[in-house]
């Protein structure tokens, strides 16, 4: 009896578990700005290329510069400047493979005037025109279409996190 309720009990919390995750990614149908920061910094590649979720794949040697960019907006090169605080551009001389974000609105089929955010930040038109985002990047694509208050189709790009590294049990970090 003892094992058919834990058994049962467990099956339940697994129900529940999956559709939380299932009906995170469902379309939403009103929009607005996100007031909760960002988790992680936004990693952009020389400049133009948003690079989230892909920072494992950078040798450490490969690195030419880094900046960080937070605080006094007029420092940040042109297209970053209405992204947020918390940059991070990375100098490399390898090319990774992106798009830019008029391509990710023809590659999903839509037409139309589009609108385009980030983590649930709208992008100026500088910003669109002047970054690219790596597939690898992308965690999850929220569509919006237009209504009678928004009349442009609005695609919230959502970042990949980066991913945890797991250490063995009964591993000893030291900085």
């Amino acid at each position: 009896m003892l094992l058919k309720r834990l058994y049962l009990t467990s099956a339940l919390l697994a129900c529940c578990w999956s559709g939380a995750q299932t009906t995170f990614a469902q379309q939403i149908t009103a929009y607005a700005q996100s007031s909760i920061a960002l988790s992680e910094p936004l990693f952009v590649l020389n400049s133009n290329v948003i690079i989230n979720g892909m920072l494992h794949e950078i040798e450490p040697n490969d690195i030419k510069e880094m900046m960080v960019y937070k605080g006094d907006k007029a420092d940040y090169p042109a297209q970053l400047r209405n992204l947020g605080v918390g940059i991070v551009d990375i100098k490399l001389a390898k090319r990774v493979k992106s798009q830019s974000f008029a391509d990710l609105g023809k590659q999903l089929g839509i037409s139309g005037p589009l609108l385009f955010a980030l983590n649930g930040h709208p992008l100026d038109a500088p910003s669109v025109a002047g970054l690219r985002i790596a597939p690898a990047a992308i965690g999850q694509l929220h569509i919006i279409r237009p209504t009678a208050g928004q009349p442009a189709t609005l695609v919230d790009v959502w970042l990949a996190q980066s991913p945890k590294v797991e250490s063995a049990p009964g591993s000893i970090m030291i900085r």
